[in-house]
């Protein structure tokens, strides 16, 4: 009976009419509604598809489009042919071309407005097969999570669909990564930001335009910034494998960066008026610097200071050029020492106020020595005099009461010309009286006379004379060349 009257249903719907099932007052081509009994027992409801397999489905041959079935069993395999598009049981209708499935349920789809009731690990946008997942626009690829290579990112909007920007989860190769010859950008606010260039150089600007020029990183603050916990760890590592390389470069003050030519270094430091400082923060023992060269490692001693300077060859080399023979005052070294409410300035290689000297000391500083003695290790200090002076020391044997004496030419070519030089005797062994010196300038050279007749004796002299060039200089007058500038050292909160 039912099998008739769902043939008499069927039928009448063919016919251009409405009809009602359980109504008199159809509204629609075909209105069913169904009755609502009272009581505990209740008739089934609804409205019954077809059921069929998925074999029935393929064989089906003349089904109009958006014929509606029920899919209640699926056999796998090929033979059914690619068209049939049928891969679980559900709601099916005909396109024209294949069957597609009708959505069963909210959850199982995302929608345009976001969904709700996810649950994480469950709920995912993707694919259940070992197909891409792919993202358009304009029906144009943009990006791309490929199911091989640990799920590998491609930008074809950063690339090009032959060459695209590459980003990998995890392997051999990780991160993200460009296969162009050119880069790969990174943008804000109609700003590029940062480019990985073709050579390997990262270039990040957080402030202007990126400019591609030697700069690797540009920024408005910390243009690099590193910090380590392990003892073994390195803030920032800076190397260069080059044997004429600089290993790092660094300008203040707006400068232009300089490095050494021709042989490169660990590290250049270019300032406008200093070229680096460092701090020894620790009040007992803490050093400003430590350096050593020809291999060999640095040394200090008790107490800390400004710096320690060691080598095999040379501790300390320093030069100061100036050119011309102006009056500028200029030194090789400048050091300071305080006694009390009394700073004293020991320069060497200076020149000052006109005045070139080896070693120069203000205050009541001594040139001093220090020798090992039977009693321990004692002081002794140079002779100091208003006028620059050689002198040399000898001895001569009278012959009949006299001899000449000449000055040694070495000797000579240091003194001056245009000043006498002085002879003084300092006594005479065998000798029968007084000693009387007769000089000859022009010839450098001074008769010794023994005044009590013709001895054989020995007389020991002394030879005083002027410094060749410096004949006019006698207590010149020191103006101090500088006045010592305290610098601040400030603790950075950047």
């Amino acid at each position: 009976m039912k099998k008739i009257t769902l043939i008499l249903l069927l039928t009448l719907c063919s016919i251009q009419a409405q009809v009602g099932i359980g109504t008199s007052t159809p509204s629609s081509t075909l209105d069913v509604v169904a009755a609502n009994p009272t009581g505990t027992s209740i008739n089934v409801d609804g409205l019954l598809i077809p059921r069929i397999t998925r074999e029935r489905a393929q064989s089906m041959t003349g089904a109009s489009t958006s014929t509606l079935v029920y899919i209640n069993e699926v056999i796998t395999g090929t033979a059914f042919g690619t068209t049939l598009n049928v891969t679980s049981t559900g709601f099916y209708f005909f396109n024209g071309t294949l069957w597609e499935k009708l959505t069963t349920g909210l959850n199982n789809n995302w929608t345009l407005t976001g969904n709700s009731g996810t649950t994480a690990g469950t709920n995912y946008i993707g694919t259940t097969d070992n197909v891409d997942f792919r993202i358009k626009t304009g029906s144009t690829d943009r990006w791309n999570i490929s199911n091989t290579n640990n799920g590998q990112l491609q930008s074809y909007s950063l690339g090009t669909a032959t060459n695209p920007a590459y980003s990998f989860k995890s392997g051999t190769n990780s991160g993200i990564f460009s296969p162009l010859t050119n880069i790969l950008g990174f943008s804000t606010s109609g700003l590029e930001r940062m480019r990985i260039l073709a050579d390997g150089r990262a270039v990040i600007n957080n402030n202007t335009p990126l400019t591609i020029d030697q700069f690797s990183v540009y920024s408005d603050l910390n243009a690099v910034s590193g910090y380590s916990t392990s003892i073994t760890g390195l803030g920032v590592r800076a190397d260069n494998s080059t044997s004429t390389g600089t290993g790092l470069l660094v300008s203040g003050n707006g400068t232009t960066a300089y490095t050494l030519a021709g042989t490169g270094s660990g590290g250049a430091i270019n300032g406008d008026l200093i070229g680096s400082v460092s701090f020894g923060n620790n009040t007992t023992s803490g050093w400003g610097i430590l350096t050593a060269g020809n291999n060999g490692v640095p040394s200090t001693i008790t107490g800390g200071g400004g710096g320690s300077f060691s080598g095999n060859q040379w501790g300390v080399f320093a030069n100061a050029t100036l050119s011309g023979s102006g009056g500028t005052a200029r030194a090789a070294f400048v050091g300071n020492f305080n006694e009390i409410a009394t700073a004293r300035t020991v320069y060497l290689g200076a020149r000052i106020g006109g005045v070139n000297y080896k070693v120069l000391g203000t205050g009541s500083a001594s040139v001093s020595t220090t020798m090992e003695t039977r009693d321990g290790e004692r002081i002794l200090f140079a002779p100091e005099a208003p006028e620059n002076w050689f002198f040399d020391i000898g001895e001569v044997t009278l012959i009949n009461g006299k001899a000449e004496v000449a000055l040694d030419p070495l000797f000579i070519d240091c003194i001056a010309d245009s000043k006498p030089f002085k002879v003084f005797v300092q006594g005479g062994e065998d000798t029968l009286g007084s000693i009387r010196i007769t000089r000859n300038q022009n010839n450098k050279t001074f008769l010794v006379e023994d005044l009590g007749g013709a001895s054989n004796g020995v007389v020991q002299y002394s030879v005083y004379a002027i410094w060749k060039q410096k004949e006019n200089l006698r207590f010149p007058k020191y103006t101090k060349p500088f006045s010592q500038i305290e610098l601040k050292k400030e603790i950075s909160t950047k």
